[in-house]
């Protein structure tokens, strides 16, 4: 029989609108679901029910103050271990650290998007001595005028070296930008900003003054780097000035430039790069003049440049006067001189007992000069691709070479190379090997002779085995050795 106490379920149906008929069941509650066996008599089989509990009211955190400068940032009372809880000199020091001696622009802009505080740190104008903006160090970003603006004014008030090779958004306006924001700047690098113009020159020019050196490679034919342009810089900063990069340029009227205005006014120069230029005319170029007015010279580059060297006579009496003693890099690669390319090379390393880099690529010249007769005996890179000399010889510069390129040289000049490198052990780590002569045995023989190799580049070498033509650097060098073991024990 059916409980009469239990409850039963209705069931209810109505009509939709739709016309569908649905069916809704209403299950309504038991009354022996409160039933508990085994309890005492007088005691409650109802549920009791819990008190409402108090609801917990959030506070919100509250606002930090933001600090607007750099000096009104105060490290955290208690002590932790946490980097968050330096304080700010620790921090600045660890920035420092990070840039390095370079200048990390980039790493510094990361660093100021960590946190408010980072911010407020890394725009100390400090940190920013030595400033890239260069699209090579932003990974390939263009940086526009708006954001260069606020920089020099918020972080530059102390820059001393600026870079800013190969913005295409550099005009006037930059310019004075600069002249206006960045009084101590020393060296200052427009290389590739070829929308530079006379005007914007003159005003840094003016503005900066302690201005030394100058980097202008690669503006085409802007008027920055006109004859009227390029007197008004030399004569204005002609005392201090100490760098001068004109690469990669098409000048008119440099002979007037050079020798009536850059030689007489520029006694600390010791930086001229000249190379791949176009002249309108020849250079006339008087050595012994060049190196009593330049006397600090360090690093000169004349490669591929249509200048005609005049040495005057040389003698034995000569020999111990003048010359450039500090000079560490020389390059006259391809120069137009053919006739008298050792003399002049000769003339113009004739006191220099430190030069660490030479570049005589492509130069010609005969039977008997020698580069021992050269007073150097610290050479760390040599350039020698394409040079056609008989008598060259690097045994004497084993002990300090480092670098040795010598693509695309003849089989005899190959050849004496070669055997220099692998008579005795040397300390050489770059190899520019590529269209030379070199076979499988000489290859593994010249591996074994430098034990400091981490480069080296053997493409396009026809007298090579099948699949050895490429690149290697220090991990492919076991690879590479067991190969040629393999076609050793073949043959």
């Amino acid at each position: 029989m059916p409980n009469p106490k239990r409850k039963t379920h209705r069931f209810s149906s109505r009509k939709r609108s739709n016309g569908f008929r649905s069916i809704s069941v209403q299950r309504e509650t038991d009354d022996d679901e409160d039933y508990v066996p085994n309890l005492p008599s007088g005691s409650s089989t109802k549920k009791t029910k819990r008190p409402p509990s108090k609801a917990v009211k959030c506070r919100r955190p509250k606002r930090v103050k933001r600090c607007s400068k750099a000096s009104e940032v105060q490290s955290p009372q208690r002590s932790s271990c946490s980097i968050e809880f330096l304080p700010p000199e620790i921090l600045l020091q660890i920035f420092q650290y990070i840039i390095g001696s370079h200048g990390d622009t980039y790493s510094l802009m990361s660093l100021s998007q960590v946190c408010q505080r980072w911010r407020v740190l890394s725009g100390n104008p400090s940190l920013w001595r030595i400033t890239d903006l260069s699209p090579t160090a932003l990974k390939g970003r263009q940086i526009r005028h708006t954001t260069f603006r606020s920089l020099c004014r918020a972080k530059l008030s102390l820059v001393r070296v600026l870079s800013l090779n190969g913005c295409k958004f550099f005009t006037d306006e930059w310019a004075t930008t600069i002249s206006k924001n960045c009084p101590l700047l020393e060296s200052l690098d427009l290389s590739g900003c070829f929308r530079l113009r006379w005007s914007g020159l003159r005003d840094i020019v003016d503005h900066c003054k302690h201005l030394t050196s100058l980097y202008l490679a690669s503006l085409k034919e802007s008027s920055a780097i006109s004859k009227a342009s390029l007197q008004y810089v030399i004569t204005t900063i002609a005392a201090r000035l100490q760098c001068l990069d004109l690469s990669q340029n098409s000048i008119k009227s440099f002979n007037t430039i050079f020798n009536n205005y850059l030689l007489p006014c520029c006694p600390n120069l010791n930086h001229l790069d000249i190379s791949n230029c176009t002249f309108n005319s020849s250079i006339h170029m008087n050595i012994d003049a060049f190196q009593k007015s330049c006397p600090k010279m360090q690093r000169l580059m004349l490669a591929q440049c249509p200048i005609q060297l005049q040495p005057p006579q040389f003698s034995e009496d000569d020999a111990q006067e003048g010359g450039f003693p500090d000079l560490e890099e020389l390059s006259i690669a391809g120069i137009s001189s053919v006739d008298c390319q050792f003399f002049i090379l000769k003339l113009l390393t004739k006191q220099s007992t430190q030069l660490r880099l030479l570049d005589i690529r492509f130069c010609q010249w005969c039977e008997g000069h020698t580069l021992d007769l050269l007073p150097y005996r610290c050479i760390e890179r040599i350039y020698l691709s394409k040079a056609q000399c008989k008598d060259i010889s690097v045994v004497q510069w084993l002990g300090t070479l480092k670098e040795v390129h010598m693509s695309w040289l003849d089989g005899t000049e190959f050849g004496k190379l070669l055997k220099d490198l692998t008579v005795l052990e040397n300390k050489v780590e770059v190899l520019d090997l590529r269209g030379t002569p070199i076979t499988d045995k000489q290859l593994m023989k010249l591996l074994l002779k430098s034990p400091q190799l981490q480069y080296i580049d053997v493409s396009s070498c026809r007298y090579l085995s099948r699949g050895l033509k490429k690149r290697y650097e220090t991990n492919d060098f076991p690879l590479l050795k067991e190969k040629l073991r393999l076609l050793k024990k073949a043959t």
